[in-house]
């Protein structure tokens, strides 16, 4: 029955797109997340459809324009921006503070620039710093020509905590690349706004992103606290660019990504997402198919045509 349903809806979707078109070639930015929250600093990841540069406009809470420390961490973590890698850290802030920001990415193919969103969205900084006795979490990452996956970045996001943390691919780690290092002393709670110790057991979510070249997406279990080696292996050897069409990132395809799909289409975005936890509508960016880095018919066309075994 699923078969026959997905055939339809795939020949029907097919003669939609053939006769309304794609933008294609256009500079697109996804939503972004931030990440990396101190009572000093913050960072924003984000991913593009082209190589780009980027950086962010900072305003106070009056909406008035700072100038301050604002560093591109994938200038410094090549080839981040040339396969669509954003990251940006604004450092030298005053804790527990409210801010504003707006990304800005400047393609590299026609120094087109794109400001992101058109409102301005709030950040705080957290209130203060606890030592904390946490572990180091790394994972093995490669990319799907079997090249050390530089430039990609890996996101942690802790149950109970404020924020997602990061660790590039390539970055000056011990362990070195294909390694991506997440120290979970940096994790900050979402109660406290202070570290947050972890006890053990709590849900993380891992989500490796690399733009042009590939996404993963999986959950794993904190580790104790008191246990082992100081080092914790996220998961085996990864490879990206192996996963298309799983919008709702529940590692299978099924018609839920069709309606998820068509909801993003519809400008609809998935239920409880806020513009702090962003993973999910990242890894709706990640499924593109056609090129055009965003999810639209194409996309929706595939997932059909995999579920209707047309492909």
């Amino acid at each position: 029955m699923m078969k026959t349903f997905a055939t339809f809806l795939t020949i029907f979707l097919t003669c939609l797109i053939l006769a309304t078109g794609a933008a294609a070639g256009q500079l697109r930015v996804s939503p972004f997340i931030l990440t990396d929250v101190t009572p000093n600093s913050f960072s924003v990841a984000w991913i593009t459809s082209q190589a780009s540069t980027c950086t962010l406009r900072v305003f106070n809470a009056q909406k008035e324009e700072l100038s301050v420390d604002v560093v591109s961490e994938s200038a410094q973590h090549l080839p981040a921006e040339d396969i669509g890698v954003m990251k940006v850290r604004v450092n030298s802030l005053s804790p527990d503070t409210l801010y504003h920001i707006q990304t800005v990415t400047t393609s590299k193919a026609d120094t087109s620039v794109t400001v992101y969103p058109e409102n301005p969205v709030m950040v705080r900084t957290e209130k203060s710093s606890l030592p904390v006795q946490n572990k180091v979490l790394v994972q093995e990452i490669y990319f799907d020509d079997g090249s050390n996956a530089d430039g990609s970045l890996m996101l942690v996001s802790v149950e109970t905590a404020s924020h997602p943390i990061s660790g590039w691919v390539g970055a000056v780690t011990n362990p070195p690349s294909p390694w991506a290092v997440v120290d979970l002393n940096n994790v900050y709670s979402f109660f406290t706004h202070k570290n947050l110790q972890m006890n053990g057991g709590e849900a993380i979510n891992v989500d490796v992103i690399a733009g042009l070249r590939g996404f993963a997406h999986y959950p794993v279990q904190g580790p104790l606290a008191n246990e082992g080696s100081t080092f914790v292996e996220a998961g085996p050897p990864l490879t990206l660019g192996e996963v298309r069409g799983d919008i709702d990132g529940n590692n299978q395809l099924d018609l839920a990504d069709v309606v998820m799909g068509l909801q993003l289409l519809a400008g609809f975005s998935p239920p409880n997402l806020t513009l702090v936890d962003m993973s999910m509508l990242i890894r709706a960016f990640h499924n593109d198919v056609d090129g055009d880095f965003r999810i639209g018919m194409p996309e929706i066309i595939y997932i059909l045509q995999k579920l209707a075994q047309l492909r």
